[in-house]
């Protein structure tokens, strides 16, 4: 039998590639993993072996159908998400950020405007 997944490991597989998952996912791992039981990162483990679209339209839509560990999971998620923001606390998750420049985190970068040498008229 395999052991769960590390912290490390489930965080590389939070990564889908949109920010939306990405904050909910990575969220649930910052606040919850640590006192979470072997059951609940299983189920989150197994959460994270859903296709995107799938995912997505379970975390954000709330579409009903999972099996009752995954919808557990789900549920998990998405309150973990919901409470931080509920308490005023930032919903981006730290470790997310670690290491990744201001613009790709979403900061915009200050716009420059140059005055043209010359004029359209």
């Amino acid at each position: 039998m395999r052991e769960s997944p590390t912290r490390s490991e489930l965080a590389w597989r939070c990564r889908r590639g949109t920010r939306e998952l990405d904050l909910l996912l990575l969220g649930w791992l910052d606040r919850r993993f640590e006192g979470a039981s072997e059951e609940e990162r299983a189920g989150f483990a197994a959460l994270l072996a859903l296709p995107d679209p799938q995912l997505m339209r379970q975390l954000l839509a709330g579409e009903a159908g999972l099996g009752t560990p995954l919808a557990a999971a789900a549920r998990a998620v998405t309150e973990a998400t919901a409470g931080a923001a509920a308490q005023g606390r930032p919903t981006a998750p730290s470790a997310a950020q670690e290491g990744v420049p201001a613009a790709s985190r979403g900061a915009q970068p200050p716009l420059s405007v140059e005055p043209s040498a010359r004029s359209c008229i």
